[in-house]
């Protein structure tokens, strides 16, 4: 147990002040009774004390705003070690006398949540303050401090680290607002350092956008200094009804951006800027207050441990979520200026979790959700300010809230604005250096597809370009062909025309069926332009070399020219060759295209003993004349189709 039954917060470390605090809120966001000692851990005291205390005193709030009696032995049976603490928390919270307040009256079925005016991301000290009747014991409390000269009115607002109350000078007859240390007399060296550090930091502060300080003292050990009292409220609670439109909350932001930059200039940082820390004044003039976690640029060892976590997670630039403290500057409080405006525009944080560690990761590794999707329609330019406050790297910030300043002026004015949208590309390159592995698997795979899609590409064109180039050497030779047929037929030299010959026996072969037909068309044409004996020979026989070549379409019309020549050839080699050719043409036909073939041109004598054979493979048996086949094809194709035009083909 320990000595103290209100053990100070001043003798933690920061970083076991933070757990408290983290603790304490986690505690409040899952109040629907849940159990002390499930979030009090196996922490060693005097942390264990101070988090007991302080779960306990969240604790009895709910209760009496619920309108439910508790009974401190209900919490010694629980914590019997704890006895004395116990005492004294419920003669804080629920001092002799005062009543219990009743449970408010429920709206539908379940009634109205209970609110407790705490911001439930922060993590650090700091003072939120609370609804006008979330401590309603404590207006009449007789344990308000008395200070001398002032008259102690009411409680404002409780921190981690600082208590504000309502009082009223009494000389010079005005409000102001009283703060204390947490644990009063009782704080440690290191709570009192952080308290006058703020009083200081105040103190160097003269701007119309800042809190102002008052007076500092120490009444009797228990050390306070005034502010300002601002009734307006903060800015949390005007933006829980709803968000503000663009150009007000561009003015607002406007306002807090100069009155940060003065106290940059004044070698001050704030670090813990945040809606809650914007109070209102009646005309809704912005005032920045609470400088509990406040930086001094120049002067002696901070009071922040390196790797301690300091600030609220939803308004916290990256470096500071990452806890080094050497590299918060100035840019920190410009990117919590862009929380504030994203805010005012949206109605929400950029980044909130359910726990502090969930948001804090959301900093770290997520981009907020585009203003304009949540609100579409707030300009381009307010998100594109909004945006470059929000870069993770503090070198893509404005460089001053100045500069911040003057683009949210420029916009008011209608003038263009400085900075520039961040394009789809870095938007990707961002995303990449936050997941190196995630992006490093999705670009292997991208190239992969991209490798496998240049491969089909590079396939398809070299299929093409052979394509091209068989299409190319068969027009070619086609060419060459049909040349050398018509050559033929104008020459009437025999070694001329063996010459051409061999052209043919060697080029004919690499034609294709179209290639066939147009040339053994050509061999026919040609055989009508010569009556040299010899010359007719040659091209028959190049006819009877192309004909096995044809195609079925090719065939019957070739057939029909080729039979009308062979009644006008008397030359038997000649005729000879052209019955073969019309031979390998008629296995191409069909059987009543064969029967109207031969009743439709009288074949010379000379060709039957070489169609005969041909014919009789096609029939599947032996014929002893033509007639006799042409009988047998006429009755096999049951007289179908008609019999070919005698017309020169």
């Amino acid at each position: 147990m320990s000595d103290h039954p209100l053990p100070a917060v001043g003798s933690l470390s920061p970083s076991q002040a933070q757990h408290v605090d983290r603790v304490c809120l986690d505690f409040e966001a899952a109040w629907k009774r849940p159990r002390i000692e499930d979030y009090l851990g196996d922490v060693g005291e005097p942390q264990r004390s101070v988090l007991l205390r302080e779960l306990l005193a969240v604790e009895l709030a709910y209760r009496l705003r619920s309108g439910e009696p508790p009974a401190p032995e209900e919490y010694q049976a629980r914590f019997p070690e704890h006895a004395a603490l116990i005492d004294a928390v419920f003669a804080e919270v629920i001092p002799e006398g005062a009543a219990v307040p009743p449970a408010p009256a429920a709206t539908g079925r379940c009634g109205p949540a209970p609110e407790t005016g705490a911001d439930p991301s922060r993590t650090s000290p700091e003072l939120a303050p609370p609804q006008a009747d979330s401590v309603p014991s404590i207006k009449q409390s007789p344990s308000l401090p008395e200070i001398p000269g002032y008259k102690v009115l009411k409680l404002l607002g409780r921190g981690g680290m600082g208590v504000v109350y309502k009082a009223r000078q009494v000389a010079l007859k005005r409000l102001v607002a009283l703060k204390i240390t947490l644990t009063g007399g009782h704080a440690g060296p290191q709570e009192l350092a952080r308290f006058r550090t703020e009083a200081e930091a105040i103190a160097r502060l003269q701007h119309a956008n800042i809190v102002q300080i008052y007076e500092v003292g120490d009444s009797g050990g228990l050390p306070y200094f005034t502010l300002e009292y601002v009734p307006g409220g903060s800015l949390s609670a005007r933006l829980a009804k709803s968000p503000q439109q663009p150009r007000a909350a561009a003015r607002l932001v406007e306002q807090l951006a100069c009155a940060v930059h003065y106290a940059h200039q004044q070698g001050i940082m704030h670090r813990d800027l945040k809606p809650a820390n914007v109070l209102l004044a009646e005309d809704s003039t912005p005032k920045v207050t609470d400088f509990g976690l406040a930086k001094q640029v120049e002067g002696g060892p901070g009071l922040t441990q390196s790797g301690a976590i300091m600030g609220t997670p939803s308004y916290m630039a990256p470096e500071q979520a990452r806890g080094e403290t050497k590299a918060v500057g100035p840019a920190a409080d410009v990117y919590a200026l862009g929380a504030i405006l994203y805010e005012c525009l949206t109605g929400r944080p950029p980044f909130r979790g359910p726990t502090s560690a969930d948001t804090l990761m959301q900093v770290l590794n997520q981009e907020p959700v585009p203003v304009r999707r949540l609100q579409p329609k707030v300009p381009k330019d307010l998100e594109t300010i909004c945006y470059k406050c929000l870069q993770k790297e503090p070198h893509k910030r404005y460089a001053s809230a100045e500069e911040l300043a003057e683009d949210l002026r420029r916009f008011q004015a209608g003038e263009p604005i400085r900075a520039r949208r961040v394009g789809r590309v870095k938007r990707l390159l961002k995303w990449a250096r936050r997941r190196p592995a995630v992006a490093a698997l999705l670009g292997m795979t991208a190239l992969a597809v991209l490798l496998v899609f240049a491969l089909v590409v590079a396939l398809d064109a070299t299929r093409n370009t052979e394509q091209e180039k068989a299409r190319k050497a068969r027009a070619e030779t086609l060419g060459s062909v049909q040349t050398t047929l018509e050559q033929m037929g104008q020459t009437t030299n025999p070694d001329t025309l063996v010459r051409l010959f061999e052209v043919i026996r060697t080029q004919a072969g690499k034609l294709d069926a179209a290639g066939a037909r147009e040339a053994a068309q050509t061999a026919l044409n040609s055989m009508d332009r010569t009556t040299n004996p010899y010359a007719l020979d040659r091209l028959s026989e190049a006819f009877a070399r192309l004909a096995p070549m044809l195609d079925a379409a090719g065939a019957r019309e070739i057939a029909r020219h080729a039979a009308h020549r062979m009644e006008k050839i008397t030359y038997v080699e000649a005729l000879r060759w052209l019955s073969q050719g019309v031979g390998a043409l008629l296995a191409r036909m069909n059987k009543p295209e064969v029967a109207n073939l031969l009743a439709s041109y009288s074949i010379p004598f000379p060709a039957h003993e070489i169609l005969l054979p041909h014919l009789g493979n096609i029939a599947g048996r032996k014929f002893a004349s033509l007639d006799e086949a042409a009988k047998w094809f006429r009755e096999a194709g049951d007289g179908k189709g008609a019999p070919a035009s005698r017309d020169k083909p």
